[in-house]
């Protein structure tokens, strides 16, 4: 899996954001916008939430079941992909931004803390 991971075949190369802007937001429905998103890895943080439906998410060589509500955290370099789950569709968004946009050092956590408690907010969450 190593291999697959560093290899240039399976890494994501698209430009999330703006140079001095990196970050965006995706929202995405499987499989009215794409059947699936294949088995990749990029160099930026990705948060999937999952709004609605049933998904199946690959983390290296492992596999999760995801609902309603749900936050992912894929870290930079690490090879993923999401499926649904048959007989279910599935919306979520996905947030992808390089870390560098956080900050640096404890500032980084801080800001990413942040990030998380307005996503739990938003869902009536009060604590991470």
């Amino acid at each position: 899996m190593r291999e697959k991971q560093n290899s240039a075949e399976y890494q994501e190369t698209k430009q999330h954001g703006s140079r001095l802007f990196p970050f965006n937001i995706y929202p995405c429905t499987i499989p009215l916008d794409f059947p699936v998103v294949s088995l990749h890895w990029h160099k930026e943080m990705e948060l999937i939430y999952v709004k609605k439906g049933k998904v199946q998410i690959q983390f290296k060589t492992e596999n999760y079941e995801g609902n309603p509500g749900d936050i992912f955290v894929v870290t930079p370099g690490t090879l993923h992909s999401i499926h649904r789950i048959k007989g279910y569709a599935m919306e979520y968004e996905n947030i992808i931004f390089e870390m560098d946009f956080l900050g640096e050092g404890e500032k980084r956590l801080e800001v990413f803390k942040k990030i998380l408690d307005k996503i739990n907010e938003n869902r009536g969450i009060t604590d991470v």
